[in-house]
């Protein structure tokens, strides 16, 4: 594929055109997964096969058989998602926009990353307080924040003490188990790993350095959005594993939360690859 120019320096979007470059980053998204349907599916299937018929001998067919149904499940996920996102009613509307209007037929090459782009409109458009300024979350706001996402999002696991600070909440995210509690001293809540190992400590220390950890319901969302880590590919190389062999962990809003969307949309980027 062609090489995409990233937005260089402290890029200020307008707020009119917020809204356009939102809707070419959603083309540039689909744009890429064609891409990794068209490229990166094949090889996946063909690969195991490939390495079978060369060395028959030294190969087992149940490792064989694993390795193509976890392609074939990962490229049936790819088509589904690709499927919702090509029939959303946004994406139908963009379309019926781009036909009604006089506009000449590009070539198949984004010079602009508008991904990116998108997420600087929505930093720079963002109406939150600077970082020193925002306050941790009241008791009770915080228990509204939890019975909320507790009723409308199902990736991550929630359970809370019976008492009448809640705290230290249990959170689960892709079999792994995590503590929040909260910290008023530093006007924050910590987040502790309670499984093992190196990703649940890179993800609590990730998201110990985000803004999210002065809000109950912003951190919740941000969780969730690491639900899928195992699968989830870095939406600027598009590549799973960074040279340190190390997934995107780095987790960036690109839709803000709604009712009808409680965790948002979020963007994932390795950590040398985030905007």
């Amino acid at each position: 594929m062609a090489t995409i120019m990233e937005p260089t320096g402290d890029v200020m979007v307008h707020p009119e055109d917020a809204a356009v470059i939102e809707q070419l980053a959603k083309l540039q998204q689909m744009h890429q997964q064609i891409h990794d349907l068209r490229s990166l599916l094949p090889n996946a299937l063909l690969g195991p096969a490939r390495e079978s018929i060369i060395q028959p001998r030294g190969s087992n067919p149940s490792h064989f058989a694993v390795s193509v149904m976890k392609a074939a499940n990962d490229g049936v996920k790819g088509i589904q998602s690709f499927k919702q996102d090509w029939q959303a009613p946004e994406t139908r509307q963009l379309f019926r926009d781009a036909n009604a209007a006089n506009t000449t037929q590009g070539s198949d090459t984004w010079h602009m990353d508008y991904r990116s782009l998108a997420t600087t409109a929505t930093r720079t458009t963002n109406t939150d307080l600077p970082r020193e300024d925002i306050q941790v979350d009241t008791i009770e706001e915080a228990k509204i924040a939890f019975e909320s996402f507790k009723q409308n999002e199902r990736k991550i696991k929630l359970q809370a003490p019976d008492s009448p600070d809640m705290f230290p909440i249990d959170v689960e995210v892709n079999r792994m188990h995590f503590r929040l509690d909260r910290d008023e001293t530093s006007n924050t809540y910590t987040i502790e790993p309670v499984t093992g190992g190196s990703l649940p400590q890179q993800i609590a220390d990730q998201l110990t350095q985000e803004k999210s950890r002065k809000k109950l319901g912003k951190l919740l969302a941000h969780f969730e959005a690491y639900h899928a880590i195992r699968l989830r590919k870095c939406d600027k190389c598009g590549s799973l594993l960074d040279s340190d062999l190390k997934l995107p962990l780095v987790r960036k809003l690109t839709t803000e939360r709604s009712s009808e969307n409680p965790a948002g949309r979020w963007a994932a980027y390795h950590m040398a690859c985030s905007p």
